[in-house]
């Protein structure tokens, strides 16, 4: 079986976390973007499980990007100053973990990225590249695939060489190309003036590649065609500037990056107060045994009538609940059940005709009896109250959860902890059931959430605006 590396795009990741995360700190010391760094590279572990790991990072030296091209990355904002120290804390508790952190002069992270990923692949390596720069698009091949951080610090997708053609429309090997068309706004890279997206897209699926785009610009009419022969110069510039380069003079031993000591970074972790990160250490290195479901595993049921029969599969264990704007999810170990609420391709709720999602809702809760797993236990009693439907009868709470094992995160929507659906839900519930009891606080989850979930309603109800805030002065 062929050895996995997973390359991390340091510089990409910190910025992301820092702007995803509120202000944290360990005795002044600023903290929130090694927080979030090191929540995205985790769980980027768990999906690649790589047997190797190394992030790079740009250097404060120009690149000889800034060389051919004065202007490169010049709109750029100067990076806050309390991010500024995290780059060397990043650095001192990846090497605390045994894993790598490398920078080279007069590179960029993704030049390391690419040296690195094309010789592995060619020592028969699979790598996985975890990045939110869509430049790294252009590494994607058969043996080398983008984990892309679309979204803040929860969301990771998955990129083959298939893939990246589905959602783009262009091939890896045709982003360079695509870039020198539109260029790109996040490095001050021109392209061509007035070509944008679709109309690169549209120019690249007729001509292939830049080069014969600006081969054939006679042909191309209109204002497009002249927009393109005035401007051929500096768009084979930004195709150059936008090109990784894969030949960089970087030493490394991959043996020094091996995934398999963490847990020796533990002294460093609690000297910056980084305990949730020691936790998820302890479960990526002993992962528990008790049950859980993973996308892969999830095939919902879907109930279009008769919904008290259909639930009937039902027992009376924990059941996850959970309400969106387009369905109704159910989640109990093994089973999966979604009421669809929809009207052609609208929403009942966003219409204002909530008629039969009411209905729906009324009959959902009167079938579900038994203990629900929820997320936001106040929300769910006010939408009882909403379609006059009896109150549920609540066991879990994730949101009150969430709190408790992180009072630091910025967001506990339930899309922020990774989960969509009921059975994002009832997973959540595990892994949280065994989060809690790992760190004592079981007993305190149980003595406060149902009592809390009821008293933020009452407080609602009563004409109180009940938020974050709140749970942090209760906290």
């Amino acid at each position: 079986m062929n050895k996995k590396c997973l390359l991390v795009d340091g510089s990409s990741l910190l910025y992301r976390a820092y702007f995803a995360l509120p202000p944290m700190d360990a005795d002044g010391v600023p903290t929130q973007a090694v927080h979030g760094f090191l929540l995205m590279l985790f769980k980027a572990l768990e999906l690649s499980k790589a047997d190797y790991c190394c992030a790079a990072f740009d250097e404060k030296t120009p690149t000889f990007r800034h060389t051919m091209y004065e202007d490169y990355k010049a709109n750029r904002p100067p990076a806050p100053e309390d991010l500024l120290p995290q780059f060397d804390i990043i650095k001192e508790v990846l090497k605390s973990m045994n894993l790598g952190a490398i920078s080279l002069s007069g590179y960029e992270a993704d030049d390391l990225l690419g040296t690195i990923s094309k010789q592995l692949s060619e020592k028969d390596f699979v790598v996985d590249l975890l990045t939110g720069d869509r430049d790294a698009l252009q590494l994607v091949n058969d043996k080398v695939h983008l984990l892309f951080t679309k979204k803040g610090i929860t969301e990771i997708v998955h990129f083959t060489p298939d893939e990246v053609k589905a959602v783009y429309s262009v091939s890896p090997e045709q982003v360079t190309d695509w870039k020198g068309l539109m260029g790109d706004t996040s490095d001050n890279i021109p392209g061509i003036p007035g070509v944008g997206e679709k109309t690169s897209i549209k120019l690249l699926s007729e001509y292939g590649t830049l080069e014969e785009v600006l081969k054939n610009a006679d042909k191309i009419k209109g204002k497009l065609g002249e927009k393109v022969r005035a401007n051929k110069e500096q768009a084979r510039l930004s195709k150059v500037l936008a090109t990784i380069h894969t030949d960089a003079p970087v030493d490394y031993d991959i043996q020094n990056w091996e995934v398999k000591n963490l847990s020796d970074g533990e002294q460093t972790l609690k000297r910056y107060q980084l305990n949730t990160i020691i936790d998820k250490i302890k479960r990526l290195e002993k992962p528990e045994e008790e049950e859980t479901i993973t996308p892969a595993q999830i095939t919902f049921t879907i109930i279009d009538k008769n919904i008290k029969n259909a639930l009937k599969a039902l027992t009376d264990e924990p059941c996850a609940l959970v309400i969106a704007d387009d369905a109704i999810s159910i989640s109990q170990k093994s089973l999966n059940y979604k009421i669809p609420l929809m009207f052609g391709q609208t929403s009942l709720f966003d219409t204002g005709d909530a008629t039969n999602a009411g209905e729906a809702i009324k009959e959902v809760f009167s079938v579900l009896k038994m203990p629900l797993i929820v997320h936001d236990a106040k929300s769910l009693l006010h939408k009882a109250d909403s379609f006059s439907a009896v109150h549920p009868n609540i066991h879990w709470d994730s949101m009150l959860a969430a709190y408790l094992i992180d009072p630091q995160q910025k967001s506990y929507a339930l899309s922020a902890l990774g989960s969509h659906d009921s059975a994002g839900l009832y997973s959540l519930y595990l892994t949280q059931k065994q989060t809690l009891q790992r760190l004592g606080i079981m007993s305190l989850f149980k003595d406060i959430e149902l009592p809390l979930s009821h008293v933020l309603y009452q407080m609602e109800v009563s004409g109180f605006k009940v938020d974050t805030g709140v749970l942090q002065s209760l906290g």
